[in-house]
């Protein structure tokens, strides 16, 4: 089954015995399962090695882990060409509390081999939030070092036991509460027997997961914009907006008078100009200049909003239309190889060894061996 076309059975995340010459060298654990990559306190090393394009992978992954993973490294591609100020202390944690099978940098920031495996287990680790203070008919007493809240999820692991469940009564003092801070000395229900000690981690962090659930409406409103309108007596109404990258300018066809029955409000008008429905779009500040006692109908209003919004939108597809290439790639016979050839790195000399007792003639040799030898 190719993984390639998302088919991967995914046998790196089962449990397996090492043997040597028939003796265990190790009992079943998750030999083959690796830690999750995280790059991103490294962005700047891979935008100046050239790299210009970054692929998430989101499968066997939540939505949300996948938003949080886009907002982080897009905060920190931005830091690096905007040369601004960069903390992901805060983007780290969140996505450790999405998901985690603890971090590696991977070799290619030449990660140990001992730090690219976790063999505990294959799933989510979640972010240890507290300790166990003791357990009495199927409840125990948490001292919490982070916040805990309703329907967060969680697990339990001792030396004997490993428990999970979803967070459905927190008891403090007493009485209950929707969450808990840190400091807090809580009771939860759990179904089994835990031990005393055992460690408190949290696998599900539901404030979290609502923040990000936004991003996923489809008419989740993501483009700013600045405006004013300005309107005064005998003259057409002025209509300016500005986004991120063009200003756009209205006027009406017509000149406001002075009402005799019925004045127009300040906030009638921002009303009106403000109401963009299911856009993309949004008013991050709209300012009116109204002069009293004139009369503006609500059609006009409505036109000049919508044709707004029709311009903003029209001019940025078009600045958004990709330039295709027709080129054709030259490539002849001479750059691809015959024979698919080996190239190995080494980290020991036993591997060193191993691979000259091979035939390999390709061999990278780790910088700390060369130093040592």
């Amino acid at each position: 089954r190719s993984g390639n076309r998302g088919e991967c059975a995914q046998p790196c995340r089962l449990p397996y015995t090492l043997l040597k010459d028939h003796e265990i060298v190790s009992l079943e654990s998750y030999l083959l399962s690796t830690k999750d990559l995280m790059t991103l306190e490294y962005m700047h090393a891979l935008i100046e090695a050239g790299i210009d394009s970054f692929k998430i992978e989101g499968r066997m992954r939540k939505a949300y882990y996948v938003i949080q993973a886009v907002l982080s490294y897009k905060k920190a591609r931005d830091a690096y060409f905007n040369k601004t100020s960069l903390d992901l202390e805060e983007d780290i944690l969140y996505l450790t509390k999405l998901f985690n099978r603890s971090f590696t940098k991977g070799y290619l920031f030449n990660e140990l081999p001992k730090m690219i495996n976790q063999n505990l287990r294959p799933n989510h680790m979640g972010v240890e939030i507290g300790e166990v203070l003791s357990y009495y008919n199927h409840q125990v007493k948490v001292k919490l070092n982070d916040r805990l809240a309703m329907h967060d999820g969680y697990r339990i692991i001792s030396h004997h036991k490993d428990y999970g469940n979803i967070i459905t009564r927190i008891i403090k003092d007493g009485a209950l509460i929707k969450s808990a801070e840190k400091g807090d000395v809580v009771t939860i229900d759990v179904k089994e027997k835990i031990e005393k000690g055992a460690v408190l981690l949290k696998t599900l962090d539901q404030s979290l997961e609502d923040e990000l659930s936004l991003y996923m409406d489809e008419h989740y409103p993501v483009i700013p914009l600045k405006g004013i309108c300005i309107i005064k007596k005998d003259q057409p109404i002025y209509f300016e907006v500005k986004d991120q990258e063009a200003d756009f300018h209205l006027s009406s066809d017509i000149k406001i008078e002075q009402g005799l029955t019925q004045h127009t409000t300040h906030t009638q008008v921002l009303e009106k100009l403000s109401r963009l429905g299911d856009t993309p779009c949004y008013f991050e500040s709209l300012k009116i200049d109204l002069e009293d006692h004139l009369f503006v109908p609500v059609k006009i209003l409505n036109e000049l909003r919508r044709k707004m919004i029709h311009d903003i939108l029209k001019a940025r597809l078009k600045r958004q239309q990709k330039r295709i290439i027709h080129h054709d790639l030259n490539i002849s016979d001479d750059d691809i190889l015959s024979e698919p050839t080996l190239v190995v790195k080494v980290r020991t000399d036993d591997q060193y060894e191993a691979a000259l007792s091979m035939g390999i003639k390709d061999i990278y040799i780790d910088y700390r061996l060369k130093k040592e030898n």
